[in-house]
């Protein structure tokens, strides 16, 4: 009969854990799957920074940022150096 009664337990461990995990995920801008986020959620940060080649700022070069998820094609980000090589969000 206890055997019994830890199997009871165990499962009934496992369910609450699993309506616990689902509960937390219903409010704010976590990824659900029961519910859609209300905000806009950032994956990727913006970018800047310098590039420098040999010594020398590489000057009005065109830099292109993709965004994949397995097979996905996602966004794509473009940047351009300026005369110091700086590159940043538009």
């Amino acid at each position: 009969m206890q055997i019994s009664n830890r199997k009871n337990l165990v499962s009934f461990s496992k369910l609450l854990t699993v309506v616990t995990l689902a509960a937390v995920t219903f409010e704010g801008v976590s990824m659900s799957l029961f519910t859609k986020p209300k905000e806009e959620v950032v994956l990727f940060s913006e970018m800047e920074g310098h590039i420098i080649f040999n010594g020398q700022p590489v000057k009005n070069a065109k830099i292109e940022r993709r965004i994949n998820w397995k097979d996905d094609i996602g966004d794509t980000d473009y940047f351009n150096t300026d005369e110091k090589g700086l590159f940043s969000p538009a």
